[in-house]
């Protein structure tokens, strides 16, 4: 299961041979010395595919060729590319963004690598869940410190019903329950119609409410719906030399452990021990990687054995809800642990930064949650933390998102390399910078800037370089997501990190 273009022409889009000089191991390329690479990475589309064309066409690694397909965009090159997570949930584009993402993998099995999101994952919740009539159902969601009140079933149908309790049943329908899960359970409000529109789109006619709900089920349950697909060609981390990138994060007490297949998606008590397995000391980075996407198959197989409830309310794929859930998974999870909190970026827990260099890791790209209008850049106990993730960019635009979007292409080898961070900001301003290599000494001829990824005496954090010399910088405040922003010119800068 889990496992060079034409020039730069700009197509609108979205209707392998192993590299020369380097060999794959374990999701693992090293070049010969001297090789050059350019190691894209894009991430969290989530259904908004106006920002993923975007992302593309920001991208010196990808783009469009005149059909509309995805594509290396020199052909001669061996480069790699990286999808995140998180296809679908926020937009009119979850079919068509999985497919391109899917033939394209197809066409460069070696050189395109799609992790697994949790906005991927739960869609496997539908099997089960719309094929029981209860109204009374329990809030399916495993709940967490912070977590807003979850909207039952029967408190959506009787806001419907304009409050009266009489008439209920006539409202209990699949696709109401589709939109009920949607909108209060999988945090993609809006989205069932988002969908029909897709639909209608590409099959040329209006799309109804069943049809609607068939899409979601189909999606996950056909051999050839569009998100099986995906996971048949997704894997839960991908390593390239030096560089690890996830959905999510390595939390804490995670590397190396493995859940086990039948663990349940539901809040644990209180002092329950972590259940699963974790390899041998000693083991390799690229053992845990094969052995976490082993055990992402073997929930899959799990999952198919079981698209209806089993005794007591336990569905196939229990592993793999828990999986892209902090408690359910005690917060163990590279699919939803993240270093940010709140809109604030944390340092890597020092026995995971210590876990991560005795593997020649020295940078970590992720994405998953939300990081204002540009990445995060961190750096924690001697490694890069990228953290990807640009929802919520922009609350006065109609996607969240505005005009900002983010591509993060490592260039170089597969042991000595830099990382470039190309984007716009929620206002248009444009950034393109280059990181110092991980580990390594800042040579300031190279066009480095050593300032990005520093936190000023007065808690801003330096997020971007923008033209003439100016830094974008954020801050946000304990237990508020809204991140606030700034621009300092270099001398403002430096009086600030004094």
């Amino acid at each position: 299961m889990a496992q060079g273009g034409r020039g730069r022409g700009r197509g609108r889009g979205m209707g392998g041979r192993q590299p020369a000089g380097c060999a794959l191991v374990n999701s693992s390329a090293e070049c010969e010395p001297g090789g050059e690479l350019r190691v894209c990475f894009v991430t969290d589309a989530e259904g908004n595919l106006d920002y993923f064309r975007r992302c593309v066409e920001l991208s010196t690694v990808v783009d469009f060729a005149e059909d509309g397909t995805l594509r290396f965009a020199k052909e001669e090159s061996q480069d790699i590319f990286v999808f995140g997570g998180d296809t679908c949930d926020k937009g009119e584009g979850d079919i068509r963004i999985v497919k391109a993402l899917v033939a394209f993998k197809l066409q460069h099995p070696d050189r395109v690598h799609l992790l697994v999101g949790n906005r991927d994952l739960n869609k496997i919740r539908v099997s089960a869940e719309l094929r029981e009539t209860d109204i009374n159902v329990p809030l399916p969601v495993p709940a967490y410190p912070g977590m807003d009140k979850q909207v039952t079933l029967r408190e959506y149908l009787l806001k419907l019903n304009g409050g009266q309790a009489d008439g209920l049943e006539a409202l209990n329908t699949r696709a109401n329950r589709l939109r009920w899960m949607l909108d209060c359970t999988l945090g993609a409000r809006g989205q069932f119609e988002s969908r029909r529109k897709e639909l209608e789109c590409l099959r040329g006619r209006e799309a109804t409410d069943d049809e609607v709900v068939e899409s979601y089920m189909g999606a996950v349950e056909r051999d050839d719906g569009f998100l099986w697909k995906y996971f048949q060609h997704a894997e839960m981390a991908f390593r390239w030399g030096n560089t690890l990138f996830v959905h999510g994060g390595v939390p804490a007490k995670s590397p190396g452990w493995l859940p086990p297949v039948r663990l349940p998606y539901v809040t644990p008590p209180d002092g329950a021990e972590c259940p699963g397995e974790d390899l041998p000391e000693g083991h390799s980075l690229e053992e845990w990687i094969e052995a976490m996407n082993k055990r992402f198959n073997d929930g899959l197989r799990d999952y198919r054995d079981g698209l209806v409830w089993r005794e007591g309310r336990r569905r196939g794929g229990e592993m793999l809800l828990a999986w892209q859930s902090n408690p359910a998974c005690y917060q163990r999870s590279v699919v939803v642990e993240s270093a940010l909190t709140m809109g604030t970026p944390s340092d890597v827990p020092e026995e995971v930064a210590e876990y991560l260099l005795q593997r020649g890791v020295r940078r970590l790209v992720t994405g998953h949650k939300p990081c204002g209008d540009s990445p995060f850049v961190v750096r924690s106990g001697g490694l890069e933390l990228l953290l990807c993730d640009t929802t919520y960019s922009d609350a006065s635009a109609p996607d969240g998102r505005g005009l900002a979007l983010a591509a993060v292409e490592v260039v170089g080898s597969a042991t000595h390399n830099r990382s470039t961070l190309r984007g716009r900001l929620r206002d248009g301003s444009a950034y393109d910078f280059v990181l110092p290599p991980p580990g390594e000494p800042t040579v300031q001829s190279s066009g480095e800037d050593p300032c990005i990824g520093q936190r000023t005496s007065d808690g801003w954090w330096v997020k971007a370089v923008l033209g003439g010399g100016r830094y974008h910088c954020a801050s946000t405040r304990p237990g508020d997501r809204r991140v606030s922003y700034c621009t300092l010119t270099a001398e403002e800068l430096s009086s600030r990190l004094s």
